[in-house]
């Protein structure tokens, strides 16, 4: 019996040992997992950084500028009544005056027949009053009589006849309205009459116009210059328009700027006025204009993946020298690919988190565990 307890002690002890042989390792290890969890909250959120890099300098300045019309407007009936014909279509070049369409105009035409009836109808009454005066005129002369209140009937008369004759040429003016013309030379871009339509004059709520015209021989391109090379564009500047159509390039000149930034944008509205004559450029197309510039200060790039995307508008999230995240919001410029021109205070140099995650907030404390040069990309 004392050999059976024996045994049975010899078995409890070697039990024990295996259960602690066997929970060592494992509190071991599970105070190197807690360890090295207490120093990643330490050390804070791992992220891996770019750096932000200026633009090397160049004398030749690349943005995109839109095609518009030297002048363009509507053309509208200057009196009311129905289209009889029209003569020119869109695409059509028209000189200044030429006929564009006749518009019958039945009311003018009543109205100016009463204001011809009323101008003979005022000369008749201005001719009688006339007779009326001489005669009391006359017997003035013989002193039998005063014609001086005989004068007032024959001035009434007088000013009517200038009234009916002014309402007379008002009517003849409408009447020649009925011919619409162009008021200067260029192509018809848009027509929205038809035979038989009723056209009204522009004061008419609802109205539109007949024609619209633009004059194209010389065109306006518009662009938005950014704010750090607004001091290298001048009045008289040339700047090459390149087409999209195979890269054809026309010469054109600065002719004037908004003189104000655009203060969301930060960018210059800048004219550039070139010669069109074979309607190569057409108004609404696009086109890359280059400006030949000396010095400025080129803008920086930052990695396309440096940039965030929220509701209160695009950032990046720049990492201080306290390893602090601090988020820049930025207005984009140029897009490069991998990388972009940005418009807001990002210094040269500056560290950007690639792809930063939802954890990466204002404030954080961060762990750099890779820094990526964004020109080598």
């Amino acid at each position: 019996m004392r050999a059976g307890i024996r045994r049975a002690a010899i078995a409890a002890g070697v039990i024990t040992v295996l259960v602690v042989a066997g929970a060592v390792p494992r509190v071991r290890r599970a105070h190197a997992l807690d360890m090295s969890a207490r120093e990643d909250s330490l050390a804070g959120v791992r992220v891996t950084v770019a750096m932000a890099h200026r633009a090397t300098a160049s004398g030749d300045l690349a943005l995109t500028g839109t095609v518009q019309a030297l002048h363009e407007t509507n053309v509208y009936a200057r009196a009311s009544g129905y289209v009889q014909r029209w003569t020119s279509d869109i695409g059509a070049r028209v000189k200044s005056g030429q006929l564009l369409a006749v518009v019958e105009t039945p009311d003018i035409d009543h109205q100016f027949d009463q204001a011809q009836a009323d101008l003979m109808r005022a000369r008749t009454a201005q001719t009688l009053a006339r007779r009326n005066l001489d005669r009391w005129q006359r017997l003035e002369r013989d002193s039998a009589v005063s014609a001086q209140e005989h004068q007032r009937p024959y001035d009434d008369a007088t000013a009517n006849v200038t009234a009916a004759r002014a309402n007379v040429g008002r009517y003849a003016s409408l009447k020649g309205y009925a011919n619409v013309q162009a008021p200067f030379a260029g192509v018809v871009t848009a027509r929205n009459i038809d035979v038989g339509m009723l056209v009204a004059p522009a004061t008419t709520p609802g109205t539109r116009g007949l024609f619209t015209i633009a004059q194209t021989d010389t065109v306006r391109v518009m662009v938005s210059v950014p704010q750090a090379q607004v001091a290298a564009i001048t009045i008289g500047q040339q700047a090459d328009i390149v087409l999209p159509d195979g890269g054809r390039t026309v010469k054109g000149v600065v002719m004037r700027t908004s003189s104000s930034l655009d203060a969301a944008a930060r960018t210059l509205t800048v004219e550039v006025d070139a010669p069109n004559r074979d309607g190569a450029l057409l108004p609404g197309m696009f086109g890359e204009v280059h400006f030949h510039i000396a010095g400025g200060t080129p803008p920086v790039r930052v990695p396309s993946g440096a940039l965030v995307f929220r509701p209160e508008g695009t950032q990046v999230a720049m990492v201080g020298p306290d390893d602090i995240v601090h988020y820049v919001k930025v207005t984009l410029g140029r897009d490069y690919g991998a990388d972009v021109e940005v418009l807001a205070d990002v210094p040269d140099g500056a560290r950007l988190i690639l792809n930063p995650s939802d954890d990466v907030v204002e404030g954080l404390k961060v762990h750099v565990i890779g820094n990526v040069d964004s020109k080598d990309k």
